[in-house]
C-alpha cells in the first residue's frame, strides 16, 4: 500500500496557512517530508497532516451558561395594541 503525499500548497490549503509556513513546519520537524531534488517542493504524507491536525486542533468543550430569569415585561400585548391604535388615530402608521 502506498502512502498518499501532498505538496506544500495542498497542505497549506488544508491547514489554512501559507506554503512558506508549511515549509517552516517541515524544516522544524513538525511535519515529515521528502524532497525529490534540492530546490523542489516537499512531498508530505497525508497521514502526517492528519496527525498534526488531530494533535494541535482544539475542540473546546461547550461552556455551561447560567441563565437569569427574565425581568418584567415592558408592556403587555393589550397595551401594545392600544398604543398602535392610538398612533393610527393620530395619523401615524404603526
Amino acid at each position: 500500500m502506498t502512502t498518499k503525499h501532498l505538496t506544500t500548497v495542498e497542505v497549506a490549503e488544508i491547514l489554512r496557512c501559507s506554503k512558506y509556513s508549511v515549509r517552516r513546519y517541515v524544516q522544524r520537524g513538525l511535519l515529515p517530508a521528502v524532497q525529490i531534488m534540492p530546490g523542489t517542493t516537499y512531498l508530505i504524507p497525508a497521514d502526517a497532516v492528519d496527525a498534526l491536525l488531530a494533535e494541535h486542533v482544539q475542540h473546546p468543550e461547550p461552556e455551561a451558561v447560567e441563565l437569569e430569569p427574565a425581568g418584567p415585561l415592558m408592556f403587555s400585548p393589550r397595551n401594545a395594541r392600544s398604543s398602535a391604535q392610538a398612533g393610527r388615530r393620530r395619523g401615524r402608521a404603526a
